[in-house]
């Protein structure tokens, strides 16, 4: 049997004792072998190939293009003034013709068409270049959503700035040696130290008034036990000064909202509770900047409708007056 195999293919070699047709049935199942072991071969190939294109495109990723799409998503996501694509995409146009100078020949209408125009202005930039592009754009895209400039990207040392001016902290700053007094000093020593060092200032220099400005900060938060108990612990300073006017005026002085705030406002008042006092001015005036959170709780009697300007207290009348708020 296995002789007979082998004579057929010899005969087929040699092209004697078997039919054409036969012949011609043996070359194409041969063809469409090689065929099908190509195609799968190729196949095989080609997948191989495209994984590790696609590993490549995932190991080469344009880091600074992958930027421009989280920051878009992030203002999508939580912006309050919500965004049309349009809109949030013609920023980065008019961003980027800002950067360059000149006009943009290109029209991006979403998110994908926003990564192909800043891909190919970037296209021949050198890394630098390219990260600094990306930065200053994405920092006017920022900067011009509502209310405007309020919104920017910042370094990592630019975040740990605003946080320290959110929570009313100066890492520069040492308020005891301010007035030339230390941690274990007392209240009275204190007290003594700020009077000694205000004698003297020349306050009617611009330095002076500077020096008097700085006596005064430290003097509020440290002759006050929870105000120079939460600078000993966190550095932060007081926010809200007091003074009694008399006979019976009682002002707060909010210097800046932060997350202290509202508590330091509830212990001033508290301080006065068996004083007796008509009237109360809450002074709002200044950049008060912080944790505008809590803001509402200090202008809500003044804001809106149905709101008072005198709220009744027992048999008193006490005034809320807001002192010209440049909020």
């Amino acid at each position: 049997m296995n002789e007979n195999i082998k004579n057929i293919f010899k005969k087929i070699a040699s092209g004697f004792g078997v039919s054409k047709i036969v012949k011609l049935v043996v070359i194409v199942v041969f063809i469409s072998a090689i065929s099908v072991g190509g195609f799968f071969a190729i196949k095989y190939y080609q997948n191989g190939k495209d994984a590790k294109a696609d590993l490549s495109a995932s190991q080469n990723k344009d880091v600074y293009i992958e930027f421009i799409s989280e920051v878009w998503d992030t203002i999508m996501q939580n912006h309050w003034e919500k965004q049309t694509d349009d809109q949030l995409a013609n920023l980065y146009k008019l961003g980027s013709e800002k950067l360059l100078g000149k006009p943009v020949d290109f029209l991006p209408k979403n998110k994908d068409e926003v990564k192909v125009m800043v891909l190919a202005i970037t296209k021949d930039m050198d890394v630098a270049k390219k990260k600094e592009f990306v930065a200053n754009l994405t920092d006017i895209v920022l900067a011009n959503l509502k209310p405007f400039g309020r919104s920017r990207l910042f370094s990592k040392k630019q975040q740990e700035d605003l946080k320290n001016t959110v929570e009313n902290r100066d890492p520069t700053a040492d308020l005891y040696a301010t007035v030339g007094a230390d941690k274990n000093s007392t209240k009275a020593e204190i007290e003594k130290k700020y009077e000694e060092k205000v004698k003297t200032v020349d306050t009617t220099t611009p330095e002076g008034k500077t020096k008097l400005a700085e006596l005064n900060r430290a003097k509020v938060t440290l002759t006050t036990d929870d105000t120079r108990n939460a600078y000993d612990q966190y550095g932060v300073e007081s926010t809200v000064i007091t003074k009694i006017y008399p006979p019976d005026i009682y002002y707060m002085h909010i210097t800046k909202v932060s997350p202290q705030t509202f508590e330091e406002f509830q212990k001033r008042a508290n301080d006065v509770d068996k004083k007796t006092l008509t009237s109360l001015i809450i002074d709002l005036r200044g950049n008060i900047g912080g944790a505008v959170d809590i803001l509402p709780y200090f202008l809500g009697p003044f804001i809106g409708p149905n709101s008072y300007g005198f709220i009744k207290v027992n048999t008193h009348h006490i005034r809320l007056q807001l002192a010209g708020s440049q909020v």
